[in-house]
């Protein structure tokens, strides 16, 4: 079985999740530069950095993503570790 680049010292299947977390990542990049970076122009590089920084907390705190039910990531958070497992209904004997 043939393996290139990064992937070379992991086994197929953490390979996919590898490449999987780089698309996730790559869109992420993309929104960013679409939503933000194409008509910006900043004086500074202390300027771009906290444009950046305010662009990423409204994408985690406010906007509603539809890979979420329409919540925001943080919001959809909250609901993933307050909802009881299977493992927390199972009664101790």
């Amino acid at each position: 079985m043939r393996h290139l680049g990064q992937f070379a010292d992991h086994p197929p299947h953490q390979a996919q999740l590898m490449t999987s977390n780089n698309a996730v990542a790559e869109s992420f990049n993309s929104t960013l530069e679409w939503e933000l970076l194409r008509d910006s122009h900043f004086h500074t590089r202390e300027e771009a950095r906290r444009a950046v920084a305010a662009w990423i907390d409204d994408y985690n705190t406010r906007r509603r993503h539809s890979t979420h039910s329409m919540l925001s990531p943080v919001d959809y958070e909250l609901t993933q570790h307050s909802e009881p497992t299977d493992e927390h209904h199972q009664e101790v004997a």
